[in-house]
């Protein structure tokens, strides 16, 4: 008995160093540690810039519940230009040729930075109205953008 209890704490002991030794590093705070012979090359960082297709200026948005928001309407198309911070050589964003107002049956609005999506039947009748009077303008224009 006396053997058998020793063993099994000498079983508890060797599990608790085991336990005490292992930790777990997430890897942002994982030391980089350097391998011998090896180079690193810095990188740039990159950056992404989004231009948006404004429609209409900033005016207050009524959903048919009542709420009201703040927004532009922005069109489904954007501008999108990749670089390095920095660099002189980023290219102007080439606007398209051509905007979507409505797609399928969804508008976008810009509220602040971010973009979102909102359904037209979620839009109080006035809304929706004003919405319709841009596509209609958009579609006299032959879709093309503004200032086009």
């Amino acid at each position: 008995m006396e053997k058998t209890l020793m063993a099994l704490g000498w079983m508890l002991l060797s599990a608790c160093a085991v336990a005490q030794s292992t930790r777990i590093v997430p890897p942002s705070l994982n030391p980089v540690r350097p391998v011998p012979g090896a180079t690193v090359e810095p990188r740039e960082p990159k950056v992404r810039q989004v231009t948006y297709l404004v429609l209409s200026e900033s005016r207050p948005w009524t959903s048919a519940d009542g709420k009201v928001i703040e927004a532009k309407l922005v069109a489904f198309e954007e501008m999108v230009v990749e670089g390095t911070r920095g660099d002189p050589a980023t290219p102007d964003p080439v606007p398209p040729r051509y905007v979507t107002v409505v797609r399928e049956g969804k508008i976008r609005l810009l509220v602040g930075r971010k973009v979102s999506l909102v359904p037209l039947e979620r839009l109080a009748e006035a809304d929706r109205e004003f919405v319709e009077k841009v596509r209609a303008r958009r579609e006299k224009d032959g879709g093309k953008r503004p200032g086009s």
